[in-house]
């Protein structure tokens, strides 16, 4: 699927003016993107694939420019869903498919790489499940208590033992 999504994207839109582009500037950097939606490969994903309801796919180019280093970085995308032309504009395929990324950097990557998920030794037995489901708890607790930094609600909460456990109804006095 992907090298005959990536191939038709290729062929097709070398020189085509992308159906969305939008820049971002923050954190040191200029973020652009460029999308391109089509409808054209339905028929491949039903009948190859038995995709019972493909809409559209996307190809979205991701540009990031570092002003201060001058370095750049480039990705490309690719995204399915089953919502039709008729049924959403490109921008909101695109603010949803960013909207996706949100979720992936505010939950998976701080249990990856805040809570040290990825970095865990435990193998053996039910002892991975329970230990990421304590850490999406602790995180889902840091997150009601109004934190937004995980990493920063780590370290204040570490150094208030009294704190965190009032988090979880234990009083110390």
């Amino acid at each position: 699927m992907y090298s005959a999504t990536r191939k038709w994207f290729a062929e097709e839109v070398v020189s085509q003016v992308p159906d969305l582009e939008q820049s971002y500037k923050g954190h040191g950097r200029i973020v652009t993107y460029r999308v391109w939606v089509t409808d054209a490969l339905n028929e491949y994903f039903q009948q190859e694939l038995r995709w019972p309801w493909p809409g559209q796919v996307m190809q979205i180019e991701r540009s990031c420019w570092y002003p201060k280093t001058d370095k750049r970085e480039y990705e490309v995308h690719y995204a399915v869903c089953n919502l039709l032309p008729q049924q959403v504009s490109v921008a909101k395929l695109f603010e949803f498919w960013r909207g996706h990324w949100h979720v992936e950097n505010k939950g998976h990557w701080v249990l990856d790489v805040v809570m040290g998920e990825d970095a865990s030794t435990a193998r053996k037995g039910n002892l991975p499940a329970v230990l990421s489901l304590f850490r999406s708890v602790v995180m889902s607790l840091l997150r009601l208590s109004g934190m937004t930094s995980i990493a920063s609600a780590r370290s204040y909460f570490s150094a208030n033992i009294h704190m965190a456990c009032s988090l979880i109804g234990i009083p110390l006095e």
